[in-house]
């Protein structure tokens, strides 16, 4: 059993790689960006998305999800502000980012602000949309990554929730 194991594995290991682990991984990393751009569910635009089965493997899960980002960025367009992004950006690169990771900060900040924007209903300046837009396809014609990028830099920074997390020192214990 063990042999077979030891032929299995090298044969097997790289594919399920490929088309189980790195497209999960990706799914997983999409989802602070897919809760950002989500329409609210009292719009009536979130029936416009793409539901998966069940039984859909990994990489299916992953083309829906982006997918349904790319729908829901076109509907949240009107929104972006472009200054908002620049001066996100500007930021970023202060702070010592690389520029792949600057150019996520600043789209990162432009879509929470017009996601903010959506819910109060106050769409942005046509052309500053339209400049943001342009900003947004030209980072994603540069950077493969970008989707990916732009949704860790949507991350919460304090991650102490997590299992296994130690707290700061003096931090009290949530009770339980």
């Amino acid at each position: 059993m063990i042999v077979t194991l030891g032929f299995l594995l090298p044969v097997f290991g790289p594919w399920l790689t490929e088309r189980l682990v790195k497209p999960g991984r990706t799914y997983l990393a999409l989802a602070p960006l897919m809760r950002v751009v989500r329409p609210s569910v009292t719009s009536g635009t979130d029936s416009l998305a793409l539901t998966t089965p069940w039984y859909a493997d990994p990489e299916q899960r992953l083309v829906n999800r982006m997918t349904n980002i790319q729908d829901w960025l076109l509907q949240l367009r009107p929104y972006c502000a472009e200054a908002i992004r620049e001066l996100a950006h500007r930021e970023a690169v202060q702070k010592g980012a690389c520029r792949p990771d600057a150019v996520a900060a600043g789209l990162a900040a432009m879509l929470r602000a017009a996601a903010d924007a959506r819910a109060r209903s106050t769409p942005a300046d046509e052309g500053e949309s339209r400049r943001a837009a342009h900003a947004l396809r030209s980072a994603e014609t540069e950077y493969g990554d970008l989707m990916v990028r732009v949704s860790r830099a949507l991350q919460p920074r304090c991650q102490s929730h997590r299992r296994g997390a130690v707290p700061m020192s003096g931090a009290r214990r949530p009770p339980t």
